[in-house]
C-alpha cells in the first residue's frame, strides 16, 4: 500500500510538470528553393511542427492563393487580422483544419499573407501550432 501512494504521487507530480512546462521547439530540417522555404521542428512533446513560406509574383496572386488554400479547409477556426510582434498589421490570416488523404490524418494550419508571400505553420496539434505562432511570430 505504501508503494501505491508513492506511485500515485509520482504520477501526479509528472502530470503537473507536463501541464505547466512550456512547449519548446527544436529545428530538425531546413529546405530552401526558388522563393520557397520550409523548416521542420520537433517539440519537447515530440510533436512535429513546421513553418514554410511561398513567394508569388504579385500581392493579388498571393491573395488568390490564400483564398484557394482556405477553400480546401475542412473547418475554419479563425479568420481575423493580427498584429505581429513588430506592430505590423496582417490583413489576411486564417487558422483552419485540413485533411491529408495520403497520410489519412488531419492537421492544423495557420496561414497569413505578408505582401507577395504566404506563410504557413503546420501541425497535427492545434495547441502546438498556436504556441509556435506565439513564440516566433
Amino acid at each position: 500500500m505504501k508503494y501505491l501512494r508513492y506511485l500515485a504521487l509520482a504520477i501526479f507530480t509528472f502530470a503537473i510538470g507536463v501541464a505547466i512546462s512550456p512547449i519548446r521547439f527544436y529545428p530538425e530540417m531546413i529546405s530552401c528553393g526558388f522563393g520557397n522555404t520550409s523548416t521542420s521542428y520537433r517539440s519537447s512533446y515530440f510533436m512535429q511542427t513546421s513553418k514554410s513560406s511561398v513567394g508569388y509574383e504579385s500581392e493579388q496572386s498571393a491573395s488568390n492563393a490564400f483564398n484557394v488554400e482556405l477553400s480546401q479547409a475542412v473547418t475554419v477556426y479563425d479568420v481575423s487580422p493580427k498584429i505581429t510582434k513588430e506592430g505590423v498589421l496582417i490583413d489576411q490570416r486564417a487558422v483552419y483544419l485540413l485533411y491529408h488523404q495520403v497520410n489519412d490524418e488531419y492537421y492544423v494550419e495557420i496561414m497569413w499573407r505578408e505582401g507577395q508571400t504566404l506563410h504557413f505553420i503546420h501541425s497535427r496539434s492545434y495547441t502546438h501550432a498556436k504556441e509556435f505562432e506565439k513564440q516566433y511570430f
